[in-house]
């Protein structure tokens, strides 16, 4: 139970440090439209065809635009997952969902590192 007095302030103390981490699935026809050259007029081209969808890491704007489905993963400094959202769009693999875990838990310490810098910096000129 939290009893609040009026001015009175307390620092939130967090257990945990959770980063989200959204990777974009660009489905097969959106790679051939962007790697396709110009000349090529047939899908089934082998100079155009790609074997399988791509997965992108913190897609741009752009990249979101044409993305077919994404994910979105939560993890906290220990690597565990703590949500994950997949609102639609293609289908994912186990596997792919598996190697997005993987590279979510590998950058999980170097984002809290640059958000430490970043509080660090706002702290120091705010005093």
């Amino acid at each position: 139970m939290v009893t609040q007095v009026e001015g009175e302030t307390r620092p939130l103390q967090l257990r945990n440090t959770p980063v989200a981490l959204t990777f974009a699935a660009i489905d097969d026809y959106v790679r051939l439209l962007l790697d396709c050259p110009s000349s090529c007029s047939s899908f089934s081209s082998s100079s155009c065809s790609s074997s399988s969808s791509q997965v992108i890491a913190d897609p741009a704007i752009d990249e979101e635009r044409l993305q077919a489905g994404a994910v979105t993963m939560v993890v906290d400094e220990r690597g565990a997952l703590c949500a994950l959202l997949k609102p639609g769009g293609v289908a994912l693999s186990e596997a792919t969902l598996q190697e997005c875990l993987v590279k979510a838990k590998g950058r999980v310490l170097s984002a809290l590192k640059k958000v430490d810098k970043a509080l660090a910096a706002a702290t120091a000129t705010a005093l």
